[in-house]
């Protein structure tokens, strides 16, 4: 008589091996889609702050037009936007002259966040230090129909958290946007 227990292990022996390479591809091909979700969700996050931090900076910067300390102004707003954004750094900020198409015009101030080797008297706020200064603050036009278009530009490195694959190191994004300077009242 046959051993029925005997014929069932001999036929699962040769599958046993079979298990645990579809088990390891299926893992890495689930692995990569997990690590990807969360690298696009947490670069989704800091895309969206930088450019809500933009947008702020922009309506800051058109509501105080020639005022004196705008750009500080600007900067702060800018600043306390990006308080949500840990483990990226500004690279650069941008306040710009525009035209109503929101092209960048040589005509702007360029800043970037301060180092610890900066002399204090040359920060501009607390935490910026200026660049390049092209546009001051009392050539800003903010009466009449005339009135300047005022853009803000921020370059930001967003640091990838995994590692995994091609998420690794950092990557240079720009963010933009253009409001009209408001009347003066």
């Amino acid at each position: 008589m046959v051993d029925p227990y005997r014929q069932r292990a001999t036929g699962k022996k040769s599958e046993r091996g079979t298990a645990v390479v579809e088990f390891s591809l299926v893992f890495m091909f689930l692995l990569t889609i997990a690590l990807g979700g969360f690298e696009f969700g947490m670069a989704f996050r800091d895309s969206l702050a930088v450019s809500s931090a933009t947008r702020e900076a922009a309506r800051i910067g058109g509501a105080v037009g020639p005022r004196v300390n705008a750009d500080c102004t600007i900067l702060e707003a800018a600043a306390g936007a990006l308080q949500s954004i840990a483990g990226n750094q500004v690279a650069e900020l941008w306040i710009y002259k525009s035209d109503t198409l929101g092209t960048v015009t040589l005509t702007r101030n360029v800043y970037r966040p301060s180092q610890p080797t900066d002399a204090p008297g040359s920060l501009v706020c607390v935490n910026w230090f200026p660049i390049s200064i092209s546009w001051s603050v009392a050539s800003r036009d903010n009466v009449g129909t005339t009135r300047d278009w005022l853009g803000v530009k921020i370059k930001y490195d967003h640091d990838w958290q995994t590692g995994f694959l091609w998420w690794n190191g950092s990557s240079r994004w720009v963010e933009d946007a253009v409001m009209h300077l408001e009347p003066a009242n």
